[in-house]
């Protein structure tokens, strides 16, 4: 009884919490739009940053005349002040190819053990430079280009991103109860937070 009432009193705290932090919102003046918006910016990319710490591999998606085409790929680079991501590819592959004739790919990242998503959308571009090769480069990529870093067929894909998508449930069971507690409560429907889902533009 007693872990119950403990348990308790921490829902009840946090809820608190939420209804206060809200108040204090709506009474806080509006500072600089631009400073905000940048600032939630970066609470963002160091969310996705933090989530592709686990999802190394992804679908990325180019189209293929009226086709979309999928395949796994591993990234070797995640530049967050650039919102770029760096791929290995051969030349002569059939993604090389797609991205030169339509630049646009999605890459889909998942971790069901954690419950964890993420979407990016973006601009891609194949780039020969031995420079950014040889500072990415990972021994074990010499079992898809047996030359290693004088394999002629040896390229970077360049993801600038444009936009990006995130689900992330991995948050304590409490932090949802009170979620639903809240929509409960005002009569609103339940929202995820932040932390949990959301959409970010980088144009």
């Amino acid at each position: 009884m007693e872990g119950a009432s403990v348990k308790t009193g921490a829902f009840f705290q946090a809820l608190r919490g939420i209804f206060t932090k809200e108040f204090e919102m709506k009474r806080k003046k509006p500072g600089s739009l631009e400073t905000e918006h940048q600032s939630h910016k970066d609470q963002y990319m160091d969310k996705i940053e933090s989530l592709l710490k686990s999802l190394k591999t992804g679908m990325m998606t180019t189209l293929a005349g009226k086709e979309l085409h999928s395949r796994p790929m591993m990234y070797q680079e995640f530049d967050k002040k650039a919102h770029e991501l760096w791929f290995f590819t051969g030349k002569t592959t059939e993604k090389a190819h797609e991205i030169e004739k339509d630049s646009r790919v999605n890459i889909s990242f998942s971790n069901f053990d954690s419950n964890s998503y993420l979407s990016i959308y973006g601009e891609a571009e194949i780039v020969e430079d031995p420079v950014k090769e040889k500072e990415l480069w990972n021994p074990i990529l010499k079992a898809w280009f047996p030359e290693g870093l004088e394999d002629p067929n040896l390229v970077l894909i360049r993801v600038r991103m444009q936009s990006a998508e995130y689900w992330d449930s991995t948050s304590s069971a409490l932090v949802q109860l009170v979620g639903f507690a809240k929509a409960i409560l005002t009569g609103k429907p339940y929202e995820a937070s932040p932390s949990e889902n959301q959409r970010v533009s980088l144009n």
